[in-house]
Formats: C-alpha cells, sequence, structure tokens
C-alpha cells in the first residue's frame, strides 16, 4: 500500500467508526414493556444509547474532528493523535460492552412505574454497533500510530513561498555584508 492509501484508509475507518456511533447511540438499545397498573395503563419505552451510555454521541463527534487531524498534522503529532484515537476507541468499546452486559438495572430504574408488576426488557443489536464503533475507531488510532509518520501532511501549496520582495532583501543584505552577489 501506498503511505496515501494507508492515509485514506485510517481517514475511512475513522469516518466509518464515527458515523457508526452517531448512528448507534439515536437508536434504541432496549425496549421496556411495563404492564399496566390499575389505574395506569401499560406501556413500551425505548430507550436509546444516547441515554444509556451518554459518552457514545460525543466520541462519534470526537471521532469526526479527529480526521480533520488526521490530514492535517504530521510526524510525531500525528503519532500521537493516533495514540489518543487508539485510546479513545478502546475506551468506548469496552464502556459501550460494559453498559450494554449491566443495562438491565440501568434500564429498569429509568423506566418502571411505580406498584407495575413483572417489567420485560428486551435488547436490541445498537450495542453491538457502538462496540464495532469503537473498535473501527480504535483500529485506524493504531494504524496511525504504527504507520502515520509516513503519510504526506498538507501539500506544499500550504506553506509559505517565498516572494520576490524576500529574493530583493536577500541580494541587498549581501551587499551590506560586502559580498558580490554576482559571484
Amino acid at each position: 500500500m501506498t503511505p496515501r492509501s494507508e492515509l485514506a484508509l485510517a481517514v475511512g475507518l475513522t469516518v466509518s467508526g464515527a458515523v457508526l456511533l452517531l448512528l448507534a447511540a439515536g437508536q434504541p438499545w432496549a425496549r421496556v414493556l411495563v404492564p399496566p397498573a390499575p389505574p395506569l395503563p401499560g406501556h413500551t419505552t425505548a430507550v436509546t444509547g444516547r441515554v444509556l451510555v451518554p459518552v457514545v454521541p460525543a466520541a462519534g463527534l470526537l471521532g469526526l474532528a479527529a480526521v480533520t487531524a488526521l490530514w492535517a498534522t504530521r510526524g510525531g503529532l500525528r503519532r500521537a493523535l493516533g495514540a489518543a484515537v487508539l485510546v479513545g476507541g478502546l475506551a468506548v468499546a469496552v464502556t459501550v460492552a460494559r453498559s450494554a452486559a449491566a443495562e438491565d438495572a440501568t434500564i429498569l430504574a429509568r423506566a418502571s412505574a411505580p406498584g407495575a408488576g413483572q417489567v420485560t426488557v428486551t435488547r436490541t443489536g445498537w450495542p453491538v454497533a457502538g462496540v464495532a464503533g469503537g473498535l473501527l475507531i480504535a483500529t485506524a488510532g493504531a494504524l496511525t500510530v504504527v504507520r502515520g509518520g509516513r503519510w504526506p501532511g498538507l501539500g506544499s501549496r500550504h506553506e509559505r513561498v517565498p516572494r520576490a520582495a524576500d529574493r530583493d532583501r536577500d541580494l541587498w543584505d549581501a551587499l551590506d555584508r560586502g559580498e558580490d552577489p554576482t559571484l
């Protein structure tokens, strides 16, 4: 793979993971069926990932911000960014996995009605998408740490180009030092 295609892969992984996190955060991770408790009727409540794990949408937005930083940085700074992205992606994946394993108590506490009978919780697959999004971002971070030093940065067109006035000043400075600029 060329360095440019490796950079494109890291950017693609980061964008994919961030979009997956943002998408998963807004979807129902569980549905709670509360049976009727006279005089209250029964109802079903959908609990989203944003409610259960508030860090998921924030991590998605940070992943999108990291895409810009991947393009704009070079060398050691890019590798440091890759390390931060790696740690952040792993932290999100672990947080989502832990919360998915222990979410029954949280869901029941948020959705149950006083005096209700047996509350039923049905899980969805969206927490898996949250874990996958975090792992995609972590993979991009690992790739950046290992290979990011070789990748191109912003082009030279973004750097300052010497102007004619700078060259004229250099000639006058040479004359002031007693040098002959024609030699």
